[in-house]
């Protein structure tokens, strides 16, 4: 199984150039898609794939990125990618 980095290293540069806080942005078969997720909690990013997938994941933060990454154990050709803003709340 690929690790994180791994993975991020295989997206095109100009897709991560446009990584923002504010949007998920996830990779199947392929494809990449991004959603506008303005001020959902981490829950609620949970609860939407969860309904999507049928399965609940794991946040799982990449400070030296700003990134958090979504696991689904279940579904390892899902890589999923939330930016995130270093603060007090995170």
């Amino acid at each position: 199984m690929k690790s994180f980095q791994e993975k991020l290293a295989e997206i095109p540069i100009h897709i991560k150039q446009s990584f923002s806080v504010g949007f998920v942005y996830f990779v199947v078969a392929g494809k990449y898609q991004h959603f506008p997720a303005r001020q959902w909690s981490e829950k609620q990013i949970l609860d939407y794939f969860k309904n999507r997938y049928d399965e609940l994941g794991e946040i799982i933060p990449h400070d030296s990125d700003l990134l958090k990454e979504l696991k689904l154990p279940n579904h390892p050709e899902v890589f999923i990618v939330i930016p995130y803003r270093k603060d007090k709340n995170n």
